[in-house]
């Protein structure tokens, strides 16, 4: 059985050989057999029928969440306007043991079940990450003299293109610690920025993690600019890019755990175009690399 560790975690994975999971997952592998935080067990199913539980939410319009009667919590897929079940995950109370089936739905339109399988997975993961008092942000991050920053934002504002202008200034001096999904763990109390598998269609991640300095929220514009945010201020910005979910113990964890964060880093805004010259704004504000 695969056996990960991932942003201090150790994560099972049952039932999975393609060689897309395999090889995206790779860099995580460890060979010390441990007692798992998380186990996933994987299967395929030509039909999915509806689980029981109480309704807790929706997302979406694709996503139903429910919970048992016993604690545990239930999710699934559909497509969209359909009532085809196409992913569903049940885990127990504690979110220790999952189990995750998945339907062959390419032939409809969805995604290849490799690809699938891996996206479920890095979902249970945040699920189970947000319960032991982690965060996967949104983001861009990358490691710099020592430290990390995370510049986070919507979608297309250009998180990929100011990490690579970081790396273009300033060579293998910057290591992209992810491009997409990082996670934010505490290390003796200290947020760290912590490399996952998921790391968008740049598949950029290294397993490696370093004490957290500021996040850098960004925002396009035709000029330079950067001004530190009030955490009242910066709290929603954050929000807007983790996964909050509808079950209120995970809600109620995750909102804890990113006001603690908010408490000990600093937040910027940064607007900026997509230039050099926003790259040493950032660096001088920070006064990041420099000798300590």
């Amino acid at each position: 059985m695969p056996n990960y560790c991932i942003a201090g975690l150790s994560v099972w994975v049952e039932n999975i050989n393609y060689p897309f999971f395999l090889r995206r997952m790779e860099q995580y592998r460890v060979k010390e057999a441990v007692v798992p935080d998380l186990k996933i067990s994987f299967s395929e199913q030509e039909e999915i029928f509806e689980p029981e539980g109480d309704l807790i939410g929706q997302r979406m319009g694709y996503r139903t969440y429910l919970l048992t009667k016993e604690g545990g919590y239930v999710n699934f897929d559909r497509l969209e306007n359909t009532e085809n079940r196409t992913a569903l995950m049940t885990a127990d109370p504690g979110f220790r043991e999952v189990q995750a089936v998945i339907r062959d739905v390419e032939m409809l339109g969805g995604a290849p079940v490799d690809v699938r399988c891996f996206n479920m997975t890095g979902e249970i993961f945040r699920m189970a990450l947000t319960l032991h008092g982690g965060l996967v942000v949104h983001s861009s991050s990358i490691a710099f003299g020592g430290d990390g920053i995370l510049f986070s934002a919507p979608s297309g504002t250009g998180k990929s293109t100011h990490t690579r202008l970081w790396k273009k200034c300033f060579g293998d001096r910057v290591t992209v610690v992810n491009d997409d999904s990082p996670a934010v763990t505490f290390v003796d109390g200290r947020p760290h920025i912590c490399g996952t598998p998921w790391s968008g269609k740049t598949e950029i991640n290294e397993n490696i993690h370093v004490p957290l300095r500021a996040v850098v929220f960004l925002e396009q514009a035709k000029e330079n600019r950067i001004s530190e945010l009030k955490p009242q201020e910066a709290v929603f910005r954050l929000l807007r890019e983790i996964a909050v979910y509808p079950y209120r113990d995970m809600a109620d964890i995750a909102l804890d755990t990113a006001d603690g964060l908010l408490k000990q880093v600093p937040c910027y805004l940064l607007g900026c175009r997509p230039d050099e010259e926003a790259v040493q704004m950032v660096k001088n504000t920070l006064r990041i690399g420099e000798k300590k």
